[in-house]
C-alpha cells in the first residue's frame, strides 16, 4: 500500500512538473473586447487562462528565466504605462498582479524578481532596472535616450540601441565589468541602428540598420567587424538568434507583406518561413526548430508556432486578438 502510494505521489508530481515544461503567455482581448489581458496556456494552446482582469492594455508579457514568474507592463489614455509583476505563475494560483514602477517593456534580469525597463523618470526614455523588493529603479544604461534593450543569457552584457555622437548606434555595456570603461559601441555605420540580439555565446551581436529612405539592412557584428547579411532585400528588421546561435531569423517587409525569414549567420540560405493568420508581427524562437508568432489579417492577430525544418504550422489562438506571445520551456 505504501509503495503505491508513493508511485501515485511521483506520479503526480512528475505530471506537474510536465504540465509547466512548456508554456506560452501572452495577451489576449478575447474575454475583454476593450482591454487586453494576460493569459497563459500549455504550448499548444490548450488549457489557457487568464491572469489579469485590470482596466488598462495589458501588454508584452514576458517569463522569467525559471518560469514562475510573468512581468508586463499596461496602456490607457487615462493613466501612465506601469510595469506589473505575477508570482507563482507556475501553479494553480498565480497571485495578484504587484506593481513594480512606472515604464514600459519590461523583462527579467534574474530569478529574484529584479526586471528592466524602458522609463521617463529622468526626463528622457532609458533603461533602468529594480528589484522586487527595492523602493526605487536605477539607470542600468549612460544617461541619455536608451531603449531596444536586450540582456545576453548568462545576464552579463546587455546590448541597446542609443544615440551616440549623434547616431542611433548599438551599444553594449559590460555588466561584469566594474570600471567605468565599461561601454563599447558595436555598430559602425551611420544610420539608425535599432532592434539588437546577442548570440548565447556573447560573440556575436545582430540588429537593424535604417537608411533615410526608411529602408532597413541586417548587419551582423564579430570580432569587432561590422558585415550587411540583407543588401538582397529590399528592407529588413527585428533579427533575432536561434538559441544554438546558427540561425538568424528576421522580418522581410515590403510594401505588401511583411514576412519570416531566416538565415545564416553569413547571410546565405535565406529562406522564406510560411506562417499562418496574415502579416507577421513579433516572433520569439522556442528552440532551433520552431518559432513562435503574432499574425494579423488587416482585422484579427492570432498566435501560430512554426518548424522552421519542416514547415508544420499551427495556429494555437483562433478566437478574439491574441499577440505579444513569450515561452518556457523547462530545462
Amino acid at each position: 500500500m505504501i509503495k503505491r502510494t508513493l508511485l501515485l505521489l511521483s506520479f503526480i508530481i512528475l505530471t506537474a512538473a510536465v504540465s509547466f515544461a512548456q508554456k506560452v503567455v501572452y495577451s489576449s482581448d478575447i474575454n475583454t473586447p476593450d482591454y487586453y489581458q494576460i493569459f497563459i496556456a500549455d504550448l499548444d494552446g490548450s488549457n489557457a487562462k487568464q491572469l489579469t482582469n485590470m482596466y488598462v492594455n495589458c501588454l508584452r508579457p514576458r517569463f522569467s528565466p525559471d518560469g514562475t514568474m510573468i512581468v508586463f507592463y499596461t496602456e490607457s489614455e487615462n493613466s501612465y504605462p506601469g510595469i506589473y509583476l505575477i508570482k507563482n505563475a507556475d501553479t494553480e494560483n498565480p497571485e495578484t498582479p504587484l506593481y513594480i514602477a512606472e515604464g514600459t517593456h519590461p523583462s527579467f534580469i534574474d530569478d529574484q524578481g529584479s526586471v528592466m525597463f524602458n522609463s521617463e523618470a529622468n526626463g528622457y526614455l532609458g533603461i533602468f532596472a529594480k528589484a522586487m523588493d527595492d523602493n526605487e529603479e536605477i539607470e542600468i544604461a549612460p544617461p541619455g535616450y536608451a531603449n531596444q534593450q536586450i540582456i545576453s543569457k548568462d545576464m552579463t552584457k546587455l546590448v541597446f540601441s542609443a544615440y551616440f555622437d549623434g547616431n542611433k548606434a548599438i551599444m553594449l555595456v559590460d555588466l561584469s565589468d566594474p570600471s567605468e570603461d565599461n561601454l563599447y559601441k558595436v555598430s559602425e555605420n551611420t544610420n539608425s541602428n535599432m532592434n539588437p540580439d546577442i548570440s548565447a555565446d556573447n560573440m556575436n551581436v545582430v540588429y537593424s540598420s535604417f537608411n533615410q529612405e526608411l529602408k532597413g539592412t541586417i548587419y551582423i557584428s564579430k570580432a569587432g567587424k561590422e558585415s550587411p547579411l540583407t543588401k538582397d532585400i529590399e528592407s529588413a528588421d527585428l533579427p533575432k538568434f536561434s538559441p544554438s546561435g546558427d540561425v538568424i531569423a528576421f522580418l522581410n517587409i515590403n510594401e505588401n507583406s511583411v514576412k519570416l525569414y531566416t538565415m545564416d549567420l553569413n547571410g546565405k540560405n535565406k529562406k522564406n518561413i510560411s506562417v499562418k493568420g496574415g502579416n507577421l508581427g513579433t516572433f520569439r524562437w522556442v528552440d532551433d526548430e520552431r518559432i513562435i508568432y503574432d499574425a494579423e489579417d488587416g482585422t484579427n492577430y492570432r498566435i501560430g508556432i512554426v518548424n522552421i525544418n519542416t514547415g508544420e504550422n499551427n495556429l494555437i489562438t483562433n478566437s478574439g486578438n491574441s499577440l505579444f506571445p513569450d515561452v518556457y520551456i523547462s530545462k
